[in-house]
């Protein structure tokens, strides 16, 4: 029998993620405790499995039985009342949502692949982060005791045998990034032309007209801004404070700013604790100068690490406006293994991509142009790391991988013991055509 898949990532891919996003609930084909086993979920494995090129005919024992195992780890999370905040939540699915902004190149662009406004998104995919979280959560405590010791991964390797793997080239990346600065002037020329829109729908014009004409948010600005109902704690701080203070129906915010730009809301209805609201965004460019100023700074750092007079490290953590790797001193991480290592192929944003090629080892890269995930400018330095050649494994070179995977594999059997021994105190049922699919 197959072991239990260890979710390693959430949202595997962006694929997986947008291929979720397409399936509507529908039947029940079974349950664990008191959670449901959908056809959906069924449909969406298989379309996963198709997209990794992995062969499923013949194979929907296995599938339903890896969807029980993670509603059996969901089940039993809830039992033991594991908790996950909101905060992580939020963490979370912020990551994701830059990251696939970097790939497909703006915010704009994740919300028009997925048909919605970005915080339509997040709401609609917070239930799903946090079960993937608890779950998580949940093979952590079972797994906790699963270091293994240098013997051990001595006996591992040479248990291999004549299966060794083939190790591709990898590389080890750093960046250093330099956003453009808003200034106060700028900032106050989209307010500007916020107050006159405002001013307009006053007069009597369509706020769903105007918001198709000028908002900024692609998603909505398709559906005349308007975001469909979300729930308190789904909307960014200060847009929800400012949507649900709205004493009625078509009443108008202020000018509301937020980490995407400045809003203008207007309040369709109010349900309890949710709220449909349409809204307008503009976003603020940089100037020219500023763009110059940023590049100008960078340039600055490019000369102090040529001259040996700072190490990239601390240059990222003292000056990167990068988020997600100023606090680790620039390394860029892997969102398909969660290491710091890439394979040349995992590199999706062809511009690093033909950057580091050319680059040798330890060689710091001119300042570059390029989009972030809000779709700003900014100007960017790269340092790379390390790079591999490709090679048989060995416990010299690749120590930390093998010692990976041996972890994993003992990871895989506490965890297929835990599942038998609870299978046995907990209600499972498969309904036809799945009955003898129950073998755990």
């Amino acid at each position: 029998m197959r072991f239990f898949f260890i979710i390693n990532l959430l949202f595997a891919s962006c694929y997986s993620l947008f291929a979720q996003s397409s399936y509507t609930l529908d039947q029940v084909i079974g349950v664990v405790g008191n959670k449901p086993i959908l056809q959906s979920e069924m449909a969406f494995k298989k379309e996963q499995a198709k997209v990794q090129s992995i062969d499923i005919n013949n194979k929907n024992c296995e599938l339903i039985q890896e969807i029980a195992h993670e509603k059996l780890l969901l089940y039993w999370a809830i039992q033991d009342s594991l908790n996950i905040s909101e905060e992580q939540i939020t963490q979370e699915l912020d990551k994701k949502i830059r990251y696939f902004a970097a790939q497909l190149g703006s915010k704009e662009a994740v919300e028009e692949q997925f048909g919605k406004p970005i915080e339509a998104i997040k709401a609609e995919f917070r239930p799903r982060i946090r079960e993937q979280l608890l779950i998580q959560q949940m093979q952590s405590k079972i797994t906790e005791k699963a270091n293994v010791t240098p013997a051990e991964v001595k006996t591992f390797f040479a248990s291999l045998k004549d299966s060794v793997p083939l190790i591709p080239s990898e590389i080890e990346i750093s960046k250093i990034i330099k956003k453009p600065v808003i200034t106060k002037v700028e900032k106050e020329i989209i307010k500007d032309k916020l107050v006159a829109i405002k001013e307009r729908v006053k007069n009597g014009e369509s706020f769903g007209t105007l918001a198709f004409l000028y908002s900024e948010d692609k998603g909505s600005a398709e559906r005349n801004g308007e975001l469909g109902f979300l729930d308190r704690g789904m909307l960014v701080p200060e847009f929800e404070a400012a949507a649900f203070a709205l004493p009625a129906a078509d009443a108008l915010s202020d000018i509301i700013e937020t980490e995407y730009g400045f809003h203008l809301i207007q309040l369709i209805e109010r349900r309890g604790e949710s709220i449909n609201a349409r809204h307008i965004l503009l976003a603020p460019k940089p100037s020219p100068e500023s763009l110059q100023k940023a590049k100008n700074e960078l340039d600055s750092l490019y000369l102090l690490l040529q001259s040996g007079k700072a190490q990239f490290k601390d240059l990222a953590e003292n000056c990167s406006d990068d988020k997600d790797t100023k606090q680790n001193g620039g390394i860029m991480s892997n969102p398909l293994s969660g290491s710091t290592k890439f394979e040349m192929q995992q590199i999706e944003d062809p511009i690093i991509a033909s950057k580091i090629t050319t680059m040798e080892v330890g060689e710091v890269s001119k300042p570059f142009p390029q989009k972030t995930g809000d779709a700003t400018v900014a100007y960017q330095l790269l340092l790379l790391r390390s790079r591999t050649q490709p090679h048989k494994a060995n416990l010299k070179e690749d120590y930390s991988r093998i010692q990976m995977v041996a972890e994993n594999m003992k990871r895989q059997e506490l965890l297929q013991k835990w599942i038998i021994k609870y299978t046995k105190k907990t209600y499972i049922r498969l309904n036809a055509p799945f009955e003898s699919c129950l073998k755990f």
